[in-house]
């Protein structure tokens, strides 16, 4: 006994007869010898870029269609859930009940750092109602706990870096934009290269020309694409999240909210705001009294200052502002983690500043392969010569260095500012650029690499020999303040921000 197919089975090979049919006349022309072996690499050129195209969307969909169901898809803006999540992976989450929270899973909450933001970690435990998160990368867990009210859901689905572009354009990387736009418009144009193989043919083997109707379709498909993609990635545009290492299943903005400009413990402020720009790290010296420096951009980067003999407090003030750190020369601040950070290509460096005219100068922030002590490889750094400059060093088979021209061994505040957007996959950057109280006073747009190395961000000394204009005391002689670094280029304007918000 036989039966009809199904109606679904119908509608697959109506689908698919353009396809087979199109197929069966480049096999039928093959065998006649009528196509060259150009022809042969535009079909498969055609035939790669339509499968790549096709890939993109369907995991564009495949995460934003949920949404329609009240599922969350979020774009992961850094790696702080690496290996299990990385930035420009897009996460759906699916909403939870209560008995569905439990220690192990990946979570979607709001950042209770950072007002208006989200976070995605996994769920480390559960006290007394609260849930205390942990990034897996993350050497410590998250410093602050959330309730129920505050989680959205779990994380469920997965694709990975189908958002990656919308990571480059949240840290300004626009020449990776500009390749990746270039990427796709060159795939949609290797799509129809194989278009006149493709054309419907009658009994004669001639060619059917219709092209009006073919026009339209082209595009028509064309708007169909676009819209799709713009579509999709509107979607997840708007539903990104911060980790608290960098970011992690949905993370969109990469901007904190400023705080007040000025002093705020004027005001009765704790000083405690976060620090402006998403900060790898934010060492605000805050603490009254001890050994550690807490991390304010949520990130859980704690540094320990590494003696209170080389390293003295001062307390934060009306008079005197926020709580600062005074280094003899010897003294330093350590990452409190023994967990390296991989090769920063694009990078800020900020501090505040205060150089009595005795200094000596030395090292203010910089990189080096040595937790504490002494580092063997170094670079990346910002320190004061002996003549007052601020100067900004890489190192690439030799010293790469952009400066300050006035002395700051003045007994005043400074805000000091380096950046460096360097070369990567094969991309020119713009350079290292170097700022003073919010104004570009030194620029290189040719000094593009560093010194291939993993290591440590360090504050204060550190060796910094063979360096032009270095002191015989390496480490920095004077108070620093508000000490960060970024994962990004800080524009100019960002620049002024971050000084008008003062100390």
């Amino acid at each position: 006994m036989t039966s009809a197919p199904s109606t679904a089975t119908s509608a697959v090979a109506d689908v698919l007869a353009p396809v087979t049919g199109s197929i069966e006349q480049v096999v039928a022309r093959v065998a006649r010898r009528e196509i060259a072996w150009g022809d042969w690499a535009r079909l498969v050129f055609a035939t790669i870029a339509r499968t790549l195209l096709f890939s993109i969307i369907g995991a564009l969909l495949w995460t934003a269609l949920p949404t329609v169901f009240g599922w969350t898809s979020t774009t992961v803006m850094s790696n702080s859930m690496a290996p299990r999540f990385f930035a420009g992976d897009v996460i759906v989450s699916m909403p939870a009940s209560k008995a569905d929270l439990v220690p192990g899973r990946v979570i979607l909450v709001d950042d209770p750092d950072h007002a208006g933001r989200l976070r995605m970690h996994r769920l480390e435990r559960v006290e007394d109602g609260q849930y205390f998160t942990k990034g897996d990368a993350n050497p410590e867990a998250d410093s602050s706990p959330v309730t129920l009210k505050h989680i959205h859901g779990i994380a469920v689905l997965r694709a990975p870096l189908v958002a990656v572009p919308i990571v480059w354009t949240a840290e300004h990387r626009w020449m990776l934009d500009a390749a990746a736009a270039i990427g796709v418009v060159s795939l949609v144009i290797l799509a129809g290269t194989d278009r006149h193989l493709r054309r419907r043919r009658d009994e004669n083997d001639v060619p059917i020309s219709r092209p009006r109707r073919r026009n339209r379709g082209r595009t028509a498909r064309l708007a169909v694409g676009v819209a799709a993609l713009l579509t999709t990635s509107g979607m997840l545009v708007a539903g990104q999240a911060h980790s608290a290492f960098a970011a992690s299943g949905a993370n969109t903005g990469n901007s904190l909210a400023a705080q007040a400009a000025g002093n705020d413990w004027c005001s009765g402020a704790s000083g405690t705001a976060g620090a402006l720009d998403s900060p790898t790290f934010a060492w605000r010296f805050n603490e009254v009294s001890g050994t550690t420096a807490a991390d304010t951009s949520g990130n859980a980067r704690t540094g320990t200052l590494s003696s209170t003999a080389n390293v003295t407090r001062t307390a934060a003030s009306c008079t005197a502002g926020g709580g600062y750190i005074t280094l003899n020369g010897s003294g330093s601040v350590n990452p409190t983690s023994s967990t390296t950070t991989a090769t920063p290509y694009v990078y800020s460096l900020e501090a505040w500043i205060n150089a009595p005219t005795t200094s000596t100068g030395g090292r203010i922030l910089g990189f080096g392969n040595s937790q504490t002590g002494t580092s063997g490889n170094y670079d990346r750094h910002i320190y004061m010569n002996t003549s007052g400059q601020i100067v900004f060093g890489t190192y690439n088979g030799g010293y790469k260095t952009i400066n300050s021209t006035a002395s700051l061994k003045d007994g005043a505040w400074h805000h000091i500012v380096a950046t460096m957007d360097g070369s990567q996959l094969g991309l020119t950057g713009t350079g290292m650029k170097l700022y003073v109280d919010g104004a570009l006073v030194a620029s290189n747009a040719t000094y593009l690499t560093s010194e291939a190395t993993t290591g440590f961000w360090r504050v204060g000394a550190d060796n910094i020999s063979g360096w032009p204009g270095t002191p015989t005391v390496g480490g920095f002689v004077g108070s620093i303040d508000d000490a960060a670094v970024y994962s990004t280029a800080l524009t100019a304007a960002q620049v002024t921000t971050h000084k008008n918000a003062g100390r």
